[in-house]
């Protein structure tokens, strides 16, 4: 999908109320009430396709960072306050005490998924091959995360 049917789409969900009535304009309150203006439908789609082409990653696979994403999430319910995304929310990129943060054992660990699918073996939790490269690819951003605070 296109990133203007992206902004299209956004623009129309913000445009239509609860029971299917579609505005012209948004209007903003500031605090205090105070008028702030509005926006055409034109401009709002305009103002989204601005965010989006600011992450738009056209040599990146959808379909592969949405597995990454699972594999994180995964990560997350299993670790809680000591998982990636927990430490990443606080903007904490240190190694801490956690062995599995080591630079050693996080390769080793991407290593572990990549024999794995070479050897045609289904990932543990999501049981296919497609989650185990998804699996060393998320291994391989953390340590580039940590990297970054060292």
């Amino acid at each position: 999908m296109k990133k203007a049917e992206i902004a299209k789409q956004i623009a129309d969900r913000l445009f239509t109320n609860g029971t299917g009535d579609e505005a012209t304009r948004l209007v903003l309150e500031l605090p205090g009430k105070r008028d702030g203006g509005g926006w055409c439908r034109r401009a709002v789609e305009d103002r989204i396709d601005e965010v989006l082409t600011a992450y738009d990653l056209p040599f990146l696979d959808a379909k592969f960072l949405s597995l990454m994403n699972d594999i994180g999430q995964y990560g997350h319910e299993k670790y809680g306050a000591d998982s990636f995304h927990a430490r990443a929310l606080l903007g904490d990129k240190s190694r801490g005490n956690l062995a599995r943060a080591e630079k050693e054992d996080i390769l080793r660990h991407a290593r572990r998924h990549i024999v794995e699918y070479g050897d045609d073996i289904k990932h543990d939790h999501f049981g296919d091959l497609g989650h185990q490269l998804a699996a060393a690819a998320f291994n391989l951003l953390m340590e580039f995360y940590f990297s970054q605070g060292e």
